[in-house]
C-alpha cells in the first residue's frame, strides 16, 4: 500500500506543479534515476575544468544529459550506438558526441586527454562497463545505471583511487526537487503517448531502440 500511496501523491503533486500526467509520469522513473545518479553519484566527483560522460542517450541518458547542463559547468561527452540518439544530445546540450565503437575509451580519452572525472553507464553492459572504467582519470567515478548484465574486471593494483558507484532510484526528496526543476522548465522529458492497446507495438519499438527519449501508455 504505501507504493500506491506514494505514486497517488505523486500524481497529485503533478496536477498542482502545472505539469501534465504525461509529462509527469517519467519522472518517478526515469527522472528520479537520472536526477539521482547526477546530483548524488557524478557531481561531487567533478572537478572545475573535467569531462562527464553520459553512456546511452535514452530515457534515462538524455534527462542526465540536460541535468548536468544545469547543475555544473564540465564538458559533457554523450555516447550511444544510433546517430538520432546522438542528435537529440546535442540539441540538449553535450558538448562532444561519440558514436559507440569497439575503442569508445580511446576515442573518449581524445578528446580528455587526463581522462574524465566521471562517467555516468545507463547501459550496464560488459563493453560499457569496462570501457568506462578504463577512460576515468585517478580519483573519477563510475556510476552504473543501465542493468544489462554485464560484468566489470579490476585489477586491484591499478585503481588509481577509481570508483565505481551503484545508482538505482532516488529520495523522496529528491522527488521533489526534480519536479521543481521540472515545474520551473529547467528540463523537458522527450515523451510520446501511445493508447493502451498499441502495448506490444510499443514494446517491440522500445527492444528495437525506435523509443525516443519516453513512451507513456494511455487507457
Amino acid at each position: 500500500m504505501s507504493n500506491i500511496y506514494w505514486r497517488s501523491r505523486l500524481a497529485i503533486s503533478f496536477l498542482f506543479s502545472g505539469l501534465s500526467l504525461d509529462e509527469g509520469a517519467p519522472l518517478g522513473c526515469a527522472g528520479i534515476r537520472a536526477y539521482h545518479a547526477v546530483k548524488a553519484e557524478a557531481l561531487p566527483v567533478l572537478h572545475a575544468g573535467d569531462y562527464v560522460v553520459v553512456i546511452g542517450v535514452g530515457g534515462l541518458g538524455h534527462i542526465a544529459i540536460q541535468l548536468l547542463k544545469k547543475m555544473n559547468t564540465c564538458s559533457i561527452v554523450a555516447v550511444d550506438v544510433r546517430r538520432r540518439s546522438l542528435s537529440l544530445a546535442e540539441k540538449l546540450g553535450s558538448d562532444e558526441t561519440l558514436l559507440a565503437g569497439k575503442n569508445m575509451a580511446t576515442q573518449v580519452r581524445r578528446v580528455a586527454k587526463k581522462g574524465v572525472g566521471a562517467v555516468i553507464d545507463f547501459v550496464g553492459s560488459t563493453s560499457t562497463l569496462n570501457a568506462s572504467y578504463e577512460m576515468l582519470r585517478a580519483g573519477g567515478r563510475l556510476v552504473v545505471v543501465g542493468a544489462a548484465g554485464g560484468h566489470l574486471k579490476v585489477d586491484s593494483g591499478s585503481t588509481n583511487g577509481r570508483e565505481v558507484h551503484g545508482s538505482v532510484s532516488g529520495s523522496l526528496g529528491e522527488m521533489g526537487e526534480l519536479m521543481e526543476l521540472a515545474r520551473e522548465k529547467q528540463f523537458r522529458v522527450v515523451v510520446k503517448a501511445y493508447p493502451l492497446e498499441q502495448v506490444s507495438e510499443v514494446l517491440k519499438m522500445l527492444e528495437e531502440g525506435r523509443i525516443e527519449g519516453r513512451a507513456v501508455l494511455k487507457p
